[in-house]
């Protein structure tokens, strides 16, 4: 898998697509338009729903092999439920997930202080034959309000 080591820089469907070398078809820029646009981590189902409306033609294994591609170039990252339901995340800059295990959402965490403490711990207590190079938190719990 390559990173395109994205800044925290808004890009068009157009620019990302173009930063890591994809031709720029209708189905991945409407797929990445749409992506890029959710305020949650939709699913490919929830995708292909939202985007058949505009783009009737388009079938699910499309969407399928779209979001693989983008993630394979680090445009988007796959983040599972415990249910093993898979959803995507266009945010590229690091950061947590939590998720609601009642609704089956998920929503961005940012918590610099916790990867302070957890870089600072992992660096005190390296662990044998293991080389750490990101870490995220999945974070399972309800919210308590129905905004997110």
């Amino acid at each position: 898998m390559t990173t395109m080591g994205m800044s925290t820089t808004p890009h068009t469907a157009n620019q990302l697509l173009e930063l890591a070398g994809m031709r720029q078809t209708p189905q991945r820029l409407v797929i990445l338009r749409h992506l890029l646009a959710c305020t949650e981590h939709p699913s490919a189902e929830d995708l292909h729903a939202r985007i058949a409306v505009e783009f009737p033609s388009i079938s699910i294994g499309t969407i399928y092999r779209t979001l693989e591609s983008l993630v394979e170039v680090g445009i988007v990252r796959r983040v599972r439920s415990e249910a093993g339901t898979m959803f995507f995340d266009a945010n590229p800059d690091p950061h947590h997930h939590l998720f609601d295990t009642q609704a089956g959402k998920f929503a961005d965490y940012d918590a610099p202080e916790l990867d302070r403490l957890i870089a600072d711990y992992l660096h005190r207590h390296p662990i044998p034959g293991f080389s750490v190079q990101d870490f995220q938190l999945h974070i399972n719990g309800t919210f308590q309000n129905s905004s997110h």
